[in-house]
């Protein structure tokens, strides 16, 4: 199985947001126990934590090992890293233990280690996130270019207006009051404003657009929706970014509320938008006044006396910074980083080098390949569908190219799903002079390669006698189980019941097998 990082920082992702949203979510409900800062700043806290605390999980000081216990196994097992053994008697007989090597043994694969062997890119990842992540900034940018069009469109105000540190201009087809520009902020001002409300109504609504601009809400929101482009296939992104949008909002509503005499006439001012007619045409990057789903809740901050941090708060911090130093010293006692980096895919780097090793190997170049090991081409990396520079040398029966990449440090146990290893395909081309030097240089008998079996499992599917023979004296188990892959509807494969003729058979059950 090859696992990329992005799939890890995925599942992560994923996994922590199951772990942290919940408890956000029902503390956000009303009625309001924190205030809407507070609420921001821990909807911001947990945003924070969900994008970094995968990646820092995937860093390569972090120790060799996986993440739980139970998952760490798994990926072993099917790395070929670790085999089971369960030795099965039948009733009445003791179990067998004065010849080990005629036990039955059998490797597991487990399914959620294959399950997520499927999320390795380049089989969707790596095109389906950049392509949907395209739509989506390009969507973005059409966003910008209706707000700038806004800009350009908008007219002066002739009527008094109440004193106000940013510009106002009015607009003929918008209908809710809006925050433009980051670097010349401007507030648009629907026409429809301008004729139903009073001039301490307006001073209300400017007050409340002034308090997006000084808290720098614009600027937030455009790297919240940023960040939404790379990040669109997370639901608790979503959700994240919703509940901002919400406390962001009501923030600036109690901000605007805690400073006037009177905060009922600014429920008043919220209570008479909703006689006026909304459209939902309005451009992403901009700070609306008007969001009719946070009515109740709006009126409700501005009415509600400011309270202080209580014990729930403090509650809630000291949660979070429990699950915080405790997801860090899981990182450090499961040891997760190393995952990524042993077991991922090619990276983008090492394609054009790789590609340029396997392809003179396949040529039996010998210079040309001295010459690109000299520069660092990568020796012991696997591309699926061709697997590493040993195994296409093995593949293509070179005995000479063979023996100059295990000189210069070629690992014959590398294996990459769908093309077995070294051995194993020399096993396939039936070719002993290439098995035995694989042997000699350290090559495991025994090792099991996901859809591909081990050795002599192969040599007995061919019906190889004299394969099978080298392998058993050099300490194949001959009653090793392996189980097939999900695709091959997880049957149990032996040398014994894979044999491919009566010959193959009648040796190995005088051999042991059974």
């Amino acid at each position: 199985m090859e696992i990329s990082w992005l799939a890890f920082y995925i599942w992560l992702h994923l996994l922590l947001a199951a772990l942290l949203l919940p408890g956000l979510v029902v503390l956000s409900r009303q009625p309001i126990e924190l205030s809407p800062q507070s609420m921001l700043r821990l909807w911001t806290l947990c945003a924070a934590l969900l994008l970094g605390l995968p990646a820092l999980l995937l860093q390569a000081w972090a120790l060799d090992q996986q993440f739980v216990p139970w998952f760490a196994q798994g990926v072993q097992q099917v790395l070929g890293e670790a085999q089971t053994a369960l030795v099965h008697t039948k009733p009445g007989l003791e179990p067998v233990a004065a010849m080990p090597e005629l036990a039955i043994k059998q490797i597991h694969w487990p399914l959620l280690s294959q399950q997520l062997s499927k999320l390795a890119p380049p089989s969707w990842l790596w095109w389906l996130l950049p392509l949907v992540g395209s739509i989506k900034l390009l969507r973005l940018i059409a966003s910008y270019l209706a707000a700038r069009k806004l800009r350009q469109q908008a007219l002066p105000i002739s009527q008094p207006l109440p004193p106000c540190p940013l510009p106002v201009k009015s607009h003929p087809t918008i209908t809710s009051a809006m925050l433009l520009g980051l670097r010349q902020p401007l507030i648009l001002l629907p026409q429809s404003y301008l004729q139903r409300f009073d001039a301490s109504q307006l001073a209300l609504i400017l007050q409340h657009e002034v308090c997006h601009h000084q808290q720098g809400d614009l600027r937030s929101y455009l790297a919240q929706q940023l960040l939404g482009c790379l990040l669109w296939w997370s639901p608790a992104w979503h959700r994240i970014a919703a509940e901002l949008n919400r406390w962001r909002e009501l923030r600036c509503d109690a901000l605007v509320s805690r400073t006037l005499p009177e905060p009922h006439r600014y429920a008043q001012t919220l209570l008479d938008c909703t006689q006026l007619p909304q459209s939902p045409a309005a451009p992403v990057l901009a700070q609306r006044w008007w969001q009719q789903p946070l009515l109740p809740l709006r009126i409700a901050v501005v009415l509600q006396a400011p309270q202080r941090p209580g014990w729930r708060w403090y509650s809630v911090l000291l949660t979070l910074l429990l699950w915080l130093l405790g997801s860090l010293w899981l990182a450090q006692r499961w040891q997760l980083a190393e995952l990524p980096a042993r077991h991922a895919k090619v990276r983008v780097a090492d394609l054009a080098p790789l590609t340029q090793l396997l392809a003179a190997v396949a040529a039996n170049d010998l210079a040309h390949v001295r010459r690109l090991l000299a520069t660092g081409a990568p020796l012991n990396l696997a591309s699926q569908g061709d697997g590493s520079a040993l195994m296409v040398a093995v593949r293509q029966q070179l005995p000479q190219m063979v023996e100059l990449l295990l000189q210069a440090g070629a690992d014959p146990n590398l294996s990459s799903r769908g093309d077995g290893n070294a051995l194993i395909i020399a096993v396939k081309r039936g070719d002993l002079q290439l098995a035995r030097r694989l042997l000699d240089a350290g090559a495991d008998v025994n090792a099991a390669v996901l859809g591909d079996e081990t050795a002599l499992i192969n040599a007995s599917m061919r019906g190889d006698l004299a394969m099978a023979r080298l392998l058993l004296d050099r300490g194949a188990l001959i009653n090793l189980q392996v189980q097939t892959p999900i695709s091959d509807g997880r049957r149990w494969r032996s040398a014994l019941n894979q044999a491919a003729n009566l010959a193959m058979r009648d040796f190995l059950l005088m051999r042991g097998a059974r």
